[in-house]
């Protein structure tokens, strides 16, 4: 697998949001062990995902890259909302990541 400069920015910034530890960044290191080349029974061990999901995963970001990666596109007719948990950060979704533009530092702006 073979990541662009722009994926591999966007997937590394979230990665390093000491705050966010939610799907999305789970996601995101996936990826990037995957494009590292690793199996998908090593990325599972490593990122703590079952086999399954690593192949889940990989081949929705082959089919609609960083989009694929959003839960929303799995559940199109979902009524998911972003809700502001009091002491918790809202829930960041792949749109809010696409959407940012890069700062001065080369990384998105969340």
């Amino acid at each position: 697998m073979t990541l662009s400069e722009r994926e591999l920015l966007m997937l590394k910034s979230l990665t390093e949001r000491p705050k966010y530890q939610g799907p999305l960044t789970r996601r995101a290191r996936m990826i990037l062990a995957c494009a590292e080349g690793k199996r998908d029974t090593v990325v599972a061990q490593e990122t703590g995902m079952c086999v399954h999901e690593v192949t889940k995963w990989r081949s929705r970001f082959l089919a609609l890259r960083l989009k694929g990666l959003d839960d929303a596109i799995s559940h199109p007719k979902s009524t998911r909302t972003s809700v502001e948990r009091e002491g918790q950060e809202p829930e960041l979704k792949w749109t809010d990541v696409l959407t940012s533009q890069p700062t001065d530092h080369c990384s998105p702006s969340f």
